[in-house]
């Protein structure tokens, strides 16, 4: 994204700031969504990922979402991945409520804040989880590591 833009959740919205043209565009996002609570740039600014609250229909679970966006400063920016962990319904976090990208940007790291905290990182375009801490800060439990 280029230097004169913003980009910043607005509602069930994310917004694009164009502060030299004075102009806002909205990202394009699936219907379901109830709010979105975030946003994070990736370090080469190509890639955003957007923490968005998901109602869901099922009395024992609920699910957190994620969703990535292609930026392009040639085109509109494009919805290429939705992330999504589920909790049990017991669990208190539900939404993802930050989200940071890795240096290299291969890694996304995002956070429940609430009662229990909980920390999902993926390999993102694979979609494959590499991470998961919930509830205890000290332990980690550690899919396969992708990069060895």
């Amino acid at each position: 994204i280029e230097e004169s833009k913003l980009v910043l959740p607005v509602g069930r919205h994310v917004a694009v700031q164009d502060f030299y043209s004075q102009s806002m565009s909205f990202l394009p996002h699936p219907s379901n969504v109830e709010t979105v609570l975030s946003v994070a740039c990736d370090v080469k600014k190509r890639n955003i990922a957007v923490c968005e609250r998901v109602p869901v229909d099922s009395e024992n679970a609920v699910m957190a979402q994620v969703s990535i966006y292609k930026l392009d400063s040639k085109a509109a920016p494009k919805r290429t991945k939705t992330l999504t962990h589920v909790f049990d319904a017991s669990d208190s976090p539900n939404d993802f409520n930050h989200a940071a990208f890795s240096r290299d940007g291969r890694l996304l790291a995002c956070c429940s804040c609430g009662h229990d905290p909980a920390i999902v990182v993926w390999d993102w375009k694979s979609s494959k989880r590499v991470a998961l801490s919930e509830g205890d800060q000290h332990k980690v439990k550690q899919s396969k590591n992708p990069h060895s």
